[in-house]
């Protein structure tokens, strides 16, 4: 803020902007702004720090939730389009001189097409949760801390703790040499160019790239991002006819019915051959195999 705006009281400094050409922020923008204020208020109330939440029901004018474009799921012949790009059927194209490598960007385009998980969950995956039950791999999703390096971990609420299990498919495209190379390499992150921001998330440059791929290859829809993954594989699941309690399960949501509330979830056995129903055959999974094949892991650390 100017050091002139500084000296004014709140009334006066409104009165002297209230006709500017100055740019003005979004109502979205807005509403996220007055949201955190929102937010630190809740707390102090809940610590009785102060008696009651001025920040409740403040109006935000020209903001509605439901107004806001929704995101779209991505069609048959989208994913084609993009899974039949270079990142995926030209390993020797990829790039690593930038802050997140195209063998990054490989293996979590791959990870949210056949899981559905959110991309701040996976990015931040430690190699310890990659773990095998009997032939079953799977990523235990969770903000478990077990030492120093792993403080920054997090996860939206208590549902998304759960236990994710990786497709065949990935396992055929070489997803365990990938984590027996990051072993190998001394790393303990499973995507160790992956680094946390101001605020702690370490998807953010990660996310921007990836829609930018989605935008070349696929489509400049801004309702089309690497989120729509998630809206997808929900789609595809109830689709091949996998419960919906299942579904919420695999993908971290809040249970939907009063049913689907009680018992503890799903063995991982039973989350695995529910996952295997998903139909993702129009994809060109022989080409993806054959250009793996090309990929020596263990040097893309070197």
């Amino acid at each position: 803020m100017p050091r002139a705006d500084r000296e004014l009281t709140f009334t006066e400094r409104l009165e002297r902007h209230r006709h500017s050409d100055a740019p003005r922020i979004s109502p979205a923008t807005l509403k996220k702004r007055v949201g955190a204020i929102q937010a630190l208020l809740s707390f102090a109330k809940g610590q009785k720090w102060i008696s009651r939440n001025e920040g409740r029901d403040v109006p935000i004018l020209g903001y509605s939730k439901t107004g806001a474009a929704p995101r779209q799921t991505f069609q048959e012949e989208e994913l084609q389009r993009l899974f039949a790009s270079p990142l995926f059927i030209a390993p020797a194209t990829w790039k690593h001189d930038r802050l997140v490598s195209d063998m990054t960007l490989y293996w979590l385009f791959l990870l949210g097409l056949t899981t559905g998980a959110r991309l701040e969950e996976v990015g931040q995956a430690m190699v310890a949760d990659v773990k095998t039950d009997s032939t079953i791999t799977y990523i235990d999703i969770d903000d478990y801390a077990a030492g120093a390096s792993d403080d920054a971990k997090s996860i939206k609420t208590a549902t998304s703790r759960r236990l994710v299990p990786v497709h065949a498919k990935l396992i055929e495209l070489g997803f365990r040499d990938y984590i027996d190379a990051v072993k190998k390499a001394g790393h303990t992150r499973l995507f160790p160019d992956l680094v946390p921001n101001g605020f702690g998330k370490r998807t953010k440059e990660a996310s921007r790239i990836a829609n930018r791929i989605i935008d070349r290859y696929v489509s400049t829809d801004a309702r089309l991002v690497f989120h729509s993954f998630r809206h997808g594989f929900k789609d595809l699941a109830l689709e091949a006819g996998v419960l919906e309690r299942i579904v919420d399960q695999i993908c971290g949501h809040a249970a939907t019915t009063v049913g689907g509330k009680y018992g503890q979830g799903v063995r991982l056995t039973i989350l695995n051959r529910e996952l295997h129903k998903v139909d993702w055959s129009f994809l060109d999974w022989a080409a993806l195999v054959q250009a793996s094949a090309e990929i020596d892991w263990v040097k893309r650390f070197e």
